[in-house]
């Protein structure tokens, strides 16, 4: 059970849920820079409003770098012709083929390889297939290398189809989820992702230990977080 509404704020428009939570949190989303709240059912109207009136200028701050972020994307990168790999983009290029499909990277294409009536959505999936495949071959080797470097382990390793987030830790049960996005991104975000899933293992929270985990083993992970974030995910 849950409500929703949205409240205006300086010219901002603000998405308020409440539902069964404890505390007022907020969040600026990537890429667009929406803004979202959520709040206890107990938060008044005019507790919400004076907890972002509070986070007024965090907020503007936090829009304003994700619109110059976005101003820096060429155009070319929202062509749902071309595809990322490893950071570098790639137009598509279908070729009829009555073999099994497959994907192949040749002389600056994306190459699909499959039967000139496979739809659209099943060539999404032939080509997701492809990605998952990729980021496999690159993330084993490097929770490998992490797990020595920084004295943990994992139990399991899952490449998820993930929207939101680039990965994600079960402290518990010591297993990562690395989204299949990665796979578009540079490698030294993906090894970002796998130093930040594994540091979990040691420090469940964002805290000032986690951070001290980060620069000790991944002196450069701002400036590959910032690298990782420089692209909507699509």
């Amino acid at each position: 059970m849950s409500e929703e509404f949205q409240i205006e704020l300086d010219g901002i428009l603000i998405e308020v849920l409440r539902k069964r939570i404890r505390h007022i949190n907020l969040k600026v989303s990537s890429p667009d820079g929406t803004v979202r709240i959520s709040a206890p059912f107990r938060a008044s109207l005019k507790s919400i409003r004076d907890f972002a009136v509070s986070k007024l200028g965090w907020i503007k701050k936090h829009q304003k770098r994700m619109k110059e972020r976005m101003d820096s994307v060429p155009p070319e990168y929202f062509n749902r012709n071309n595809y990322m790999v490893l950071g570098e983009l790639y137009p598509l290029k279908l070729m009829d083929s009555d073999s099994r499909p497959f994907v192949v990277l040749e002389n600056g294409s994306l190459v699909l390889h499959a039967k000139a009536e496979t739809s659209e959505e099943e060539r999404e999936f032939i080509i997701e297939k492809w990605y998952r495949a990729q980021l496999k071959k690159e993330l084993i080797p490097l929770v490998e290398k992490w797990e020595r470097t920084m004295g943990v382990k994992v139990r399991k390793v899952f490449i998820r189809r993930m929207k939101t987030k680039w990965g994600s830790c079960n402290y518990i049960d010591r297993n990562i989820r690395i989204s299949t996005e990665l796979a578009k991104r540079p490698l030294k975000c993906l090894e970002y992702v796998v130093v930040h899933e594994l540091a979990h293992l040691l420090e469940r929270t964002h805290n000032s230990r986690f951070i001290e985990i980060m620069n000790r083993y991944l002196p450069g992970w701002r400036e590959q977080n910032e690298e990782l974030n420089r692209f909507p995910m699509r």
